[in-house]
């Protein structure tokens, strides 16, 4: 997440500051001091803990994290709704990326007055299941198309042939999302999901075929 927002800083000509923890304290204290906002991206489970263990040297700034499932004292949160892997992004698709923020003492365009980004405020009771969701939507899927991905290419079919696949769902579903989802289950073919799951066999994608025809509301006696 640092690298992309650095990248993404660098994109707008928006001057900032990294530190790491080999930099030392005092480089910590001495970038605070002139920052108009300090960004903890750092694993969820350690921003509490460096928080406390920092708060002297942090300064007065105010603080973000982009945690979309924990809650800091003295932290506000504004979560990018959006996938951040090794790739970085281009500006256009960083500047639709929407942050999802708690109510707190700072709106989002006095944090980043130049970030051209739209951001939604969301009661922290919901935020839970928000990320929960982020987590099924974005996570689960990767997991799934590597897996096709994997599979097919051991069967001899071309990285292409997954990826024009993958084009066309995604399509699909942004185009018309209510009535995007084809094959068996959109038409309730129990006798072709029945033969989908003989063919996982044992495969632990078995469990995961038969939980998406369970949250669809349907049965499929084996």
């Amino acid at each position: 997440m640092a690298r992309h927002m650095g990248h993404y800083f660098d994109l707008l000509e928006i001057p900032w500051h990294g530190w790491h923890r080999g930099d030392g304290v005092p480089a910590l204290e001495r970038a605070s001091r002139s920052a108009a906002a300090v960004l903890l991206l750092i694993p969820d489970s350690a921003i509490a803990d460096f928080v406390r263990d920092h708060d002297r040297p942090l300064g007065r700034a105010p603080r973000v994290h982009f945690s979309g499932s924990v809650a800091v004292d003295g932290v506000q949160c504004c979560h990018p709704l959006g996938s951040f892997g090794r790739v970085l992004h281009t500006e256009a698709l960083y500047r639709r990326i929407v942050f999802v923020c708690d109510p707190g003492p700072r709106s989002f365009t006095d944090l980043f007055p130049r970030l051209p980004n739209r951001h939604q405020v969301l009661d922290p009771e919901l935020r839970p299941r928000y990320h929960a969701l982020a987590v099924l939507s974005g996570n689960f899927t990767v997991l799934l198309w590597k897996k096709v991905r994997e599979e097919l290419a051991h069967m001899g079919l071309p990285g292409e042939a997954t990826e024009a696949y993958m084009e066309t769902v995604f399509e699909n579903l942004r185009v018309d999302p209510e009535g995007s989802l084809t094959g068996p289950l959109s038409r309730g073919d129990v006798g072709t999901i029945r033969r989908n799951l003989q063919a996982l066999g044992s495969d632990p994608f078995r469990d995961v075929y038969r939980a998406f025809v369970r949250a669809m509301g349907m049965e499929v006696a084996e």
